[in-house]
């Protein structure tokens, strides 16, 4: 029996606080069905990519938050 599982990192805009910073969540799919949350870490509106789906930038926070995303993945 074969599964399709995908994961999707997003950040919803209209989330964001006063000062642009939004959470970063986590969709999983597995065989169609979604389940959703946050992966507890915030970053910039302007330092996400969602093309690539990781915080933009070579600062010591956005290294941190891509080296959890890749753990995660």
């Amino acid at each position: 029996m074969s599964h399709s599982l995908s994961l999707l990192f997003y950040i919803k805009k209209s989330k964001a606080d006063e000062q642009g910073n939004t959470n970063i969540y986590l969709r999983i799919t597995l065989d169609g069905r979604r389940a959703e949350c946050s992966i507890r870490r915030k970053v910039h509106l302007s330092g996400w990519n969602s093309r690539t789906q990781l915080a933009l930038g070579n600062s010591m926070v956005a290294q941190e938050i891509n080296r959890e995303l890749g753990v995660i993945k």
